[in-house]
């Protein structure tokens, strides 16, 4: 009867036996477990959830690698978080989801590592800024996870200098003005392309790091850009 949890067109008719004969959680596992090999989207969303309600924990390692299957993501989450997984687990289950070509699990993994506000994430997270499609939920997920506003600024910055899109040039001129004592001495700049000028010529003079570095060490912040 197990083997039929795999089956796309039994199944269901195969879960509702097992109910019926009092299969123990250990069978019913193996037989899960088993069903996950399915190439049927049908079988993996069911088994996947019926894992979830099973509560054992040896599942929590099968079902973490679906959070990055765009079809598979969201009964995972809902699985997991039936099953206990901890934020260890959980931080690498979405830090592997990052991996995954389709922007839509990319959203959510950011979302939920935004959510789950382990600071390891920041790192993962900051990339993202200079995504046009997935700035916004970074951004949040930043803030959420409490980002310093230097690794920020740096991260916003480098959006600034290498990225081709005019609306993330202007978020990240937005969020530069709220941080102006992060930037070198008497900047004034009118525009998106000034300010870039003013930074190409201030990492040619001094090296950006440590102008930077020596910025953010001074308490007092100069009134450009309020």
């Amino acid at each position: 009867m197990l083997g039929y949890l795999g089956n796309e067109d039994l199944y269901a008719v195969a879960n509702e036996a097992l109910d019926k004969i009092g299969a123990d959680k250990l069978q019913l596992f193996g037989g899960y477990k088993q069903a996950l090999l399915s190439s049927n989207t049908a079988v993996k969303r069911n088994t996947i959830q019926e894992l979830g309600n099973l509560g054992d924990k040896r599942a929590i390692e099968l079902v973490l690698e679906y959070l990055g299957n765009i079809y598979l993501y969201a009964v995972a989450s809902e699985a997991l978080d039936k099953l206990g997984a901890d934020k260890l687990q959980l931080f690498e289950g979405y830090r592997l989801a990052l991996l995954s070509g389709n922007t839509v699990v990319k959203r959510n993994a950011i979302q939920e590592l935004g959510n789950l506000g382990d600071k390891r994430a920041i790192e993962l997270v900051l990339e993202y800024l200079g995504n046009e499609d997935l700035n916004a939920v970074a951004s949040e997920a930043l803030d959420k996870l409490g980002a310093d506003r230097t690794r920020l600024s740096r991260a916003y910055i480098a959006v600034l200098l290498s990225s081709r899109s005019d609306l993330l040039k202007k978020k990240a001129l937005n969020m530069l003005s709220r941080n102006s004592y992060l930037l070198p001495e008497k900047m004034y700049p009118e525009s998106v392309e000034s300010l870039i000028e003013i930074l190409k010529s201030s990492r040619s003079r001094a090296g950006h790091d440590t102008a930077w570095k020596a910025r953010s060490e001074r308490n007092t912040q100069p009134h450009y850009m309020q």
